[in-house]
């Protein structure tokens, strides 16, 4: 594609890409309900399993699951308690969440691929480029003149990508260098 048909591409591809964004932030953001649900009734199942047990002080055991010192014997069984049930507790809030949020996932995925088939149709760019950043780097490049077709956009995109990455790998070594190791 030349400079002047990519430029009409991107202006129809930007909202469709922003719609597209727009779906996908709601699509994952249905799993933080499912992680506060597991841990809320995990929480509360776990109070009521650990104060049924006999021979607990229930006066001392709060929702925080806090005990005396002197009774260290029950605070390793209630440390156990809770490793042992807490990843069985969590199967029954993640199936009830599963029951309602999978629906909602489904059909949301299907908004996705249908607003990607729609961008494809009408911009002909990869999938690749289906978000707004690409998008306004690409108009970035063809106003500055830095490229002048398609071919070139991705060049220059992926580079800076690439150059971006190779930076933030540097960044993490950094603090591994010691005055010893130079």
């Amino acid at each position: 594609m030349e400079k002047e048909e990519l430029k009409k591409v991107i202006m129809l591809g930007l909202p469709i890409a922003v719609k597209y964004e727009n779906i996908k932030q709601k699509r994952d953001s249905i799993v933080f309900p499912i992680f506060i649900g597991s841990l809320v009734i995990s929480l509360i199942l776990l109070s009521f399993l650990v104060i049924s047990l006999p021979g607990i002080n229930k006066t001392i055991v709060t929702f925080g699951f806090f005990y005396s010192v002197k009774e260290l014997l029950k605070l390793s069984l209630g440390i156990v308690l809770i490793f042992a049930f807490v990843p069985v507790l969590n199967l029954v809030p993640l199936s009830i969440g599963s029951l309602i949020l999978i629906p909602r996932n489904k059909s949301l995925t299907n908004e996705m691929s249908n607003v990607q088939t729609e961008f494809n149709q009408i911009t002909n760019l990869p999938s690749t480029f289906n978000n707004t950043k690409a998008l306004n780097k690409f108009n970035d490049y063809l106003y500055s003149g830095r490229a002048t077709n398609l071919q070139e956009c991705s060049s220059i995109y992926f580079n800076e990508f690439k150059q971006v990455s190779s930076n933030i790998a540097l960044e993490a070594e950094i603090p591994s260098i010691t005055p010893r190791n130079i």
